[in-house]
C-alpha cells in the first residue's frame, strides 16, 4: 500500500515496521500498535500525523513533527500498490445501527 501526501506517494507496509518505528509512533502520539491501527481507521489526527511523519522519514525526507499540524487532512490519502484505488482522505462517517438503518452526520 502507498499513502499519498500532497500528491506524493510513500510506501507503507505495516508488516515491515520495526520496533524502532513503533517506538517512534508511541513517542509521537502515545499509541500502541493496536491503538494506532484503530486510530488510523477512525481518522485520528495524531495517528495521521505519526503516519505521515514516519512515511516521510522512511523515504529519507527531513521532517519536523510539529510542522505537520498545518497539513490539510484532504491532502492525505491511500492507494493500493497497483495504483487502482483513488486516494481517500477520510473514512466514511456513515454509521450502520444494529437494526440495519444508516445515519450520516450530514
Amino acid at each position: 500500500m502507498k499513502i499519498v501526501v500532497e500528491g506524493k506517494p510513500y510506501e507503507w507496509d505495516e508488516a515491515e515496521l520495526t520496533i524502532a518505528d513503533f517506538r517512534t509512533i508511541k513517542q509521537s502520539c502515545g499509541m500502541t500498535p493496536k491503538a494506532f491501527a484503530m486510530a488510523l481507521d477512525e481518522g485520528d489526527p495524531d495517528a495521521l500525523a505519526a503516519l505521515v511523519f514516519l512515511a516521510k522519514r522512511k523515504a529519507g525526507e527531513q521532517v519536523n513533527y510539529a510542522d505537520l499540524g498545518t497539513l490539510r487532512i484532504a491532502k492525505i490519502g491511500a492507494m493500493s500498490d497497483e495504483g487502482t484505488s483513488p486516494p481517500q482522505a477520510r473514512p466514511d462517517p456513515t454509521v450502520t445501527w444494529p437494526d440495519g438503518t444508516n445515519s450520516s452526520p450530514e
